[in-house]
């Protein structure tokens, strides 16, 4: 694999990483609204208030809302992903390759990298193997220059 000469920082990865995790929380928030909207528009035969109507009008309004804040996340994650995806993939050692996915592009919490890696790992390990991995690419780039 070759070597990706555009100089990636943690604050970029963090940034990435932030975006996915607000559309993770966007579509639970998303998917919650939908159940609800379901929940209020449960019809079982008794004669309804006009409350159900409206709680279902006004689930309705911020549904929309909430696809359109899923939509504009997804685009700024995919846009985004493609940098960070050709970083992570340029990554010659495939522990580090996986360590790098794990955190950035699933958006997992260190603790939870280092479960995944296993062999009992600690997630401050994780976390040096990344600032050690970018310390290297960074010094490469700065000899290259």
């Amino acid at each position: 694999m070759s070597v990706i000469m555009t100089m990636m920082t943690i604050e970029r990865l963090n940034e990435h990483r932030t975006f996915v995790l607000l559309l993770q929380e966007s579509k639970t928030i998303l998917a919650s609204m939908q159940a609800q909207i379901l929940k209020a528009m449960d019809y079982n035969g008794l004669p309804h208030a006009a409350e159900p109507s409206r709680t279902t009008e006004n689930l309705s309004i911020l549904l929309d809302a909430q696809i359109a804040d899923v939509n504009r996340l997804e685009a700024i994650v995919a846009e985004s992903e493609r940098e960070i995806k050709a970083f992570v993939d340029s990554i010659p050692d495939n522990r580090t390759r996986v360590i790098f996915n794990l955190r950035f592009v699933c958006g997992m919490k260190w603790d939870s990298v280092a479960k995944m890696i296993g062999g009992g790992n600690a997630s401050s390990t994780m976390r040096s193997v990344c600032t050690r991995y970018l310390e290297s690419c960074n010094t490469l780039q700065h000899s290259h220059s």
